[in-house]
């Protein structure tokens, strides 16, 4: 009889440290102070500001292979003005020049702002 009581009381203590065991492991895993918070801010701002500057070189890169197909048509075109799919074509590497001068303007924009 002693003995259930013994292991009944055993049970009761670690039962309870293991729920403020547990408690205070929630509360320390979900604790953050200022540095941290601040440190997190800036680690973000950095990727962010890291990101903008790759899609600003991934717009340079393809307005740049836009504008080597632009002469590669002009040239096209000159030995074949009849074509009209050559200058459809033209319209269009123009028209998606532009948007990614747009995209590239915004981007650098952006990154001057940060």
């Amino acid at each position: 009889m002693n003995n259930k009581k013994l292991l009944t009381g055993l049970g009761v203590v670690v039962t309870i440290l293991s729920i403020i065991g547990g408690i205070w492991a929630f509360d320390a895993h979900y604790a953050t102070d200022k540095k941290v918070d601040d440190l997190e801010i800036q680690i973000a701002g950095a990727l962010q500001n890291q990101q903008m500057k790759s899609d600003y070189q991934f717009y340079q890169f393809m307005y740049d292979k836009l504008t080597q197909d632009i002469y590669n048509l002009k040239r096209q075109i000159r030995n074949a003005p009849w074509d009209g799919d050559l200058k459809q074509d033209y319209k269009e590497v123009i028209q998606e020049r532009k948007e990614i001068k747009r995209k590239m303007d915004k981007a650098i924009k952006n990154i001057r702002i940060q």
